[in-house]
């Protein structure tokens, strides 16, 4: 219940975070009154984010995708890998940059929008978890997914992350081995 209620002729806001009595009618008399039960909120996970994914064309000619990963061991320096693929974009200068088919940049681009519905928390972690990155790069935008110490991806929507991340990963190894992966 929202608003203003009436508990004995004062008037006070009942809030979803505080179950509070709400008496039903006024009553001059407190021993003849009629108390209904709080109200029961219902409460999310304050640690769980709910993704916000962002529209990507249907079918983007220029589209581009891009893996970054962010190392940070303990005791030594940190490190970063990047690499991209596309069918016909422009790639980053000095990043790794494989052109792929146009029938495997679709199957990605079905992963990458099924990964933007993957739900992050709040929970600390480490920051030795480093972080990894999906970015679908077009002409009029750009949409990433971020797992990293700060916000990581909740464990049960791992996987549909990392079956982009592997997509893109396997498609760049292919291409220095001579083909496509097994």
């Amino acid at each position: 219940m929202r608003g203003p209620s009436v508990m004995l002729g004062v008037s006070l806001v009942v809030s979803c975070s505080r179950p509070t009595a709400i008496v039903a009618d006024p009553v001059p008399n407190v021993k003849d009154a009629t108390i209904a039960p709080p109200p029961q909120p219902v409460v999310a996970d304050a640690s769980v984010l709910e993704p916000l994914p962002c529209a990507i064309p249907e079918k983007p000619v220029d589209l581009v995708f891009s893996i970054d990963r962010f190392i940070q061991p303990i005791g030594t320096a940190s490190r970063e890998e990047r690499g991209e693929v596309t069918a016909h974009g422009t790639c980053t200068p000095a990043v790794e940059c494989v052109k792929i088919a146009e029938a495997s940049l679709a199957h990605i681009l079905e992963l990458f929008r099924a990964a933007q519905h993957a739900r992050h928390t709040t929970d600390p972690t480490s920051p030795h978890y480093g972080s990894r990155t999906l970015t679908a790069r077009f002409s009029s935008g750009s949409c990433t997914v971020l797992d990293g110490s700060t916000s990581p991806i909740l464990h049960e929507d791992r996987a549909v992350f990392y079956a982009t991340f592997d997509a893109i990963i396997d498609e760049i190894v292919g291409a220095r081995d001579g083909g496509p992966p097994p």
